[in-house]
């Protein structure tokens, strides 16, 4: 993840890109959250709803797999 070093302005460590991902994870998955609340009060989000769902699973996996855990 390019962007990662770039954010840092040098090769990020290990320890702080799984840290990271981690985040990502987490800030995927309150928008699928907030997307199944919109959706139930009748606003259509469209396939962002499932965009948020994958990303949240890909990134909480990879996250996961860097600290040496499953889900």
């Amino acid at each position: 993840m390019d962007i990662l070093d770039r954010y840092e302005g040098k090769p990020m460590s290990f320890e702080r890109r799984r840290h990271f991902i981690g985040y990502v994870a987490l800030a995927s998955y309150y928008w699928f959250i907030w997307a199944i609340l919109q959706e139930s009060n009748g606003a259509t989000v469209g396939e962002y709803l499932y965009i948020w769902y994958r990303s949240s699973i890909k990134y909480a996996n990879e996250a996961l797999a860097q600290y040496g855990e499953t889900l």
